[in-house]
């Protein structure tokens, strides 16, 4: 809890405009709400992004609509010691992208019956890559045909030392 008696809120990093027609399919408060008991909630971060026009929305086929990752980059020969664009270190990130308005319902059910569980349970199974060089992520995927959801997971993680 915050100072106030209010749940704390992931940050949001960045949030694109919206196109007419088109809602993220949640916000950082629900967001938060269900991530609240991840090993890096403090660590998190949301950015909420555009990533298609508008006409691409309305073509009938997979969507990501929400992606949580972790990333970190390996030191270069031309990295100091001073990371002045964040470039360095463990990045735990959330980035959300919109949907059309009319899938908002079928998409928030959906995260609010298992969507959130699962994206928890992926932030606890990956707290283990901390501090490891690589990427992963588990993305929330909605096929626009026929209004299904499925999960779609990547990593790239070096092996611990």
């Amino acid at each position: 809890m915050s100072h106030d008696g209010t749940a704390p809120v992931i940050p949001t990093r960045y949030k694109s405009a919206l196109a007419k027609g088109t809602s993220y399919p949640c916000g950082a408060q629900a967001i938060s709400a269900a991530l609240q008991s991840a090993p890096q909630f403090e660590m998190l971060s949301i950015s909420f992004r555009s990533h298609f026009p508008p006409s691409k929305l309305r073509e009938q086929g997979p969507l990501p609509f929400i992606q949580f990752s972790y990333q970190q980059r390996p030191p270069t020969l031309s990295s100091s010691k001073e990371d002045r664009w964040g470039m360095q270190g463990s990045k735990w990130e959330i980035t959300v992208y919109p949907i059309l308005g009319t899938q908002r319902k079928i998409v928030k059910d959906h995260m609010g019956r298992v969507g959130f569980s699962m994206a928890l349970a992926w932030l606890i199974n990956s707290w283990e890559y901390h501090g490891r060089d690589g990427k992963a992520s588990m993305s929330f995927i909605l096929d626009q045909l026929t209004c299904e959801i499925s999960t779609q997971y990547d990593c790239d993680v070096l092996p611990a030392r």
